[in-house]
């Protein structure tokens, strides 16, 4: 009996490290293989770029009466700045985003935001002083991170690059 209860034990033992041997070598392996596939399409794209904003980077529409034009005075201006000195482009998008929720403290009484469909904008590029349209008169339904415009700096950009911006919001007439 004692014989027996030893022979049962030692064949436990050597099952227990075969599966133990089996689990080790398919989780290396799984493990192994998972690895080799992240080796594959990772890039991190690195080059001198910057963005600068010009006048701050937020648009202050405190007070803002209902027009029909354009204020052609009432923009703000940034600039994406820097070389990319890397092998690919290096992708930049401008976005329209929602700032800080009204507060309705000290001399402000509001508390609501003007609805984004009610408000219209203007975005140029400035190139040799002169203004290029990129955007006449988007509108849009929503503005939390909505993309508004896309560009890239060219590979292996040595020099610096300037790419200048204005932007115009426009609060329409409520007919």
């Amino acid at each position: 009996m004692d014989l027996e209860n030893k022979n049962n034990k030692r064949k436990v033992t050597i099952t227990l490290v075969a599966i133990l041997v089996l689990v080790l070598t398919i989780g290396g392996a799984y493990a192994l293989w998972t690895y080799s596939n992240t080796l594959g399409n990772q890039t991190l794209i690195s080059g001198d770029i910057y963005m600068k904003f010009t006048e701050g980077d937020t648009v202050n529409i405190k007070e803002a009466m209902p027009s029909v034009t354009y204020n052609p005075d009432d923009y703000f201006q940034f600039s994406v700045e820097g070389k990319n000195t890397y092998k690919k482009d290096i992708v930049y998008e401008i976005l329209l985003d929602e700032g800080d929720a009204p507060t309705g403290e000290g001399n402000e009484s509001r508390t609501e935001r003007i609805k984004p469909e009610l408000l219209k904008f203007r975005l140029v590029e400035v190139k040799d002083g002169k203004e290029e349209e990129l955007i006449q008169e988007g509108n849009y339904d929503s503005i939390s991170k909505k993309r508004i415009w896309v560009d890239r700096v060219k590979a292996n950009t040595k020099e610096n690059i300037k790419y200048t911006y204005r932007g115009w919001r426009q609060n329409p007439l409520f007919l």
